[in-house]
């Protein structure tokens, strides 16, 4: 039994995962989950989900925090799950952008944009959902006065005096990550989060389908991939 990555955008995921899960256990089946992004498990064993005293993007945009820093984040089209992203941003105390790219929706909701390399010129790790590390280096060098995201951040660390920010590489970076955590095995899930509403009554049409050639601010930028059938449809365009 696999789902994909509508059913976990659904905001009745937890749902549909439990009664997968039954499904899996009643007729000895195995179930899996296709990640949402290349590198979806990495992020997570390195800590991005949010844990005790943690929060998810949407509590955070409809708190009063000090400060935020969005990583490659476009808030008109990746905070879609958020209604008025951009003017929640906005309202936030200091807004740090650490982006590839400028828009205008970037310059109204953050004070601060610093240009970042795209995830093709640096090196780095991806773990897919098999728990196998697979690390790449960078094709091509930033431009202009753009750095690696992970060495702005390791600046930004050593400027407030924040501990373990003295990393050289990102192999170093891999390295004590993989030292720390072990070997890793897929984590299984046997259903124990109790359905809320049955018979699809928890919004059927309430997913968020992000359309193939819009999932990144690399690729709403190409050219040619906005020109294919898929794009064009996915924008509206019926010619």
């Amino acid at each position: 039994v696999l789902l994909g990555n509508i059913a976990g955008r659904h905001e009745a995921f937890s749902t549909v995962r439990a009664l997968a899960a039954e499904i899996a256990t009643r007729t000895g089946a195995k179930l899996g989950t296709l990640s949402p992004g290349a590198n979806s498990a990495g992020l997570s064993l390195a800590g991005l989900l949010p844990g005790e005293g943690g929060l998810h993007v949407g509590t955070m945009l409809d708190e009063a925090l000090d400060a935020i820093l969005l990583l490659d984040v476009e808030p008109d089209k990746d905070l879609l799950a958020t209604t008025d992203a951009v003017d929640k941003l906005r309202r936030q105390g200091f807004v740090i952008a650490l982006t590839p790219f400028d828009s205008a929706a970037l310059r109204e909701s953050a004070d601060l944009l610093l240009p970042i390399g795209t995830s093709f010129e640096t090196s780095g790790t991806f773990v897919n959902v098999e728990g196998r590390w697979q690390s790449f280096a960078g094709i091509a060098n930033p431009v202009g006065e753009a750095r690696p995201a992970w060495k702005v951040l390791r600046v930004l660390g050593n400027l407030t005096e924040a501990p373990g920010f003295e990393y050289l590489s990102t192999e170093e970076i891999r390295d004590e990550l993989q030292s720390t955590l072990g070997a890793i095995e897929p984590a299984s899930y046997s259903g124990r989060t109790k359905p809320g509403k049955l018979n699809g009554q928890d919004a059927p049409g309430a997913e968020i389908d992000t359309p193939i050639y819009s999932v990144d601010s690399l690729v709403r930028r190409a050219k040619a991939l906005q020109l294919t059938v898929a794009a064009r449809r996915a924008a509206g365009e019926t010619d």
